[in-house]
């Protein structure tokens, strides 16, 4: 009989090898994985990354003065955003972001027009002055309406007031709130108002998409002048012959117009394509194509509101009037001296984002709504025009009207359900937001960079105040 004999030690030479062989696969994977990950995830995702960075940088820095660590801590202190390396260029007024060495993108700073990257294209050194003759009662409002007048509140009252804002700066939450300024006006006089270290009354705050708001305003200017209704189809040449061409001021001004849009910050989407791959933004916007019939879907959008700045230009000679406009028909007219809107890289108003003021520049345009539209004896918008704008529309739950957050909705996420139903507000990024609170003569601004929004409750510090306010 015969038989074969294998060495006893022959099988674990073999699982030896697979061993080893699996080592060997777990090493590649561990060196490819992260490689493999920032070519296919992350390198496509550096012109919005560094987008974002360069363009913030640039506009805190030379248009609001604010000292690169601060924004580089607060302003881009989050993930992705904090991957970048940002160079400034002070002689050049330019800010450069990178991400280990790849997809530089440099935003530039023209005086008047703010900052913008120029993709693809040479850098304009085009500058703007709105003409303007300053008056001290306008910029001084406040302090001209409160002369030879006795104070509003009580020192009891102003206690309260004191503790309330004690709770907007407050340090000891574990998640930063950055509040940079808190001013509330209660009729028409300032009873409160605190600012952060570095901050004072003559600092510019980004006011992200409380912008949309004063877009809004523009074109209730307009429907005041005449100029058009706020039932016609808007005049976007590339529409003309299409669907598209149906798409009303109304259905824009309610986000109602029917366009594809997807607002995602944390992903390339239509938002953050917009914002930094584009230089014509609202021609960007205007491209997309019809998801549902126009009025008959409500979407959040930016797209809509840069699609709202992009049109206004149909009702002025040229570029510079259609630049001059804001400043001369709204912002100048209630003493907002201190406002800068920022254009693209084509010289459009960014009417959903891009906006920088003093908070008591800001609380001005929450008074012009306070005062339906209204200042110093003048109607600058129309009564019926404030009404459309807090009109709730049943598809959005109610929170929203015409480019304002409502408080009279069925949404449990947007409701406060401590302040009263006619409250209604102008909102931006970060928690950056205006209050105008009819029922109680209030209106209440609130600046910062709190990144987790939720973790600064209006709705807490609105009831704060409102009592504090209660005798």
């Amino acid at each position: 009989m015969f038989y074969i004999s294998f060495p006893k030690d022959m099988n674990k030479a073999k699982n030896k090898k697979r061993r080893r062989r699996l080592i060997i696969y777990i090493i590649a994977v561990i060196v490819l994985f992260p490689v493999i990950g920032f070519r296919f995830y992350l390198y496509p995702r550096l012109p919005i990354l560094n987008g974002h960075a360069a363009k913030n940088m640039c506009s805190c820095v030379f248009v609001a003065g604010i000292p690169e660590e601060k924004v580089k801590t607060q302003e881009l202190g989050f993930f992705p955003a904090s991957l970048a390396k940002i160079v400034v260029n002070k002689e050049e007024k330019s800010a450069t972001a990178t991400v280990w060495g790849y997809g530089a993108k440099t935003a530039y700073y023209r005086e008047g027009l703010g900052c913008a990257l120029f993709n693809g294209k040479q850098p304009s050194k085009e500058t703007f002055k709105a003409p303007t003759t300053r008056h001290d009662s306008l910029a001084n409002w406040f302090e001209w309406q409160a002369k030879g007048k006795s104070l509003v509140v009580t020192p009891a009252q102003q206690k309260k007031l004191e503790a309330a804002l004690d709770w907007a700066f407050r340090a000891d939450n574990p998640k930063k709130l950055f509040t940079r300024a808190a001013l509330v006006v209660y009729k028409g006089q300032i009873v409160a108002e605190r600012y952060g270290d570095g901050f004072d009354k003559n600092s510019r705050f980004m006011g992200w998409s409380m912008t949309k708001g004063i877009t809004t305003l523009l074109y209730g200017i307009l429907a005041k002048q005449g100029k058009f209704k706020i039932d016609d189809p808007i005049n976007i040449p590339a529409w003309k012959g299409k669907p598209k061409a149906k798409i009303t001021y109304r259905n824009l001004l309610n986000m109602q117009s029917g366009l594809e849009w997807d607002e995602d910050y944390g992903s390339m989407s239509d938002v953050t394509r917009m914002l930094y791959t584009s230089n014509a933004l609202g021609k960007f916007a205007s491209q997309k194509p019809l998801e549902f019939t126009p009025g008959t879907e409500w979407k959040y959008s930016s797209g809509t509101s840069n699609i709202l700045s992009y049109a206004l230009i149909n009702y002025f000679p040229n570029q510079k009037s259609y630049q001059e406009f804001p400043y001369q028909a709204l912002l100048h007219k209630i003493g907002a001296y201190s406002m800068l809107l920022e254009t693209d890289a084509d010289g459009y108003f960014v009417g959903s984002s891009y906006s920088w003021a003093t908070a008591r520049d800001w609380a001005k345009l929450g008074l012009l709504m306070l005062n339906n539209g209204a200042w110093n004896g003048e109607q600058i918008v129309e009564k019926s025009f404030v009404d459309f704008i807090r009109k709730p529309l049943p598809k959005s739950q109610g929170h929203y009207g015409a480019g304002f957050w409502l408080n009279d909705t069925t949404d449990p996420k947007e409701l406060m359900p401590d302040v009263p139903k006619d409250a209604y507000s102008y909102r931006g990024f970060h928690a950056q937001r205006v209050e105008i609170i009819p029922s109680k003569d209030l209106v209440i601004v609130r600046l910062g960079e709190t990144h987790n929004e939720p973790n600064f409750s209006f709705n807490d510090w609105t009831k704060r105040i409102i009592e504090a306010l209660e005798k």
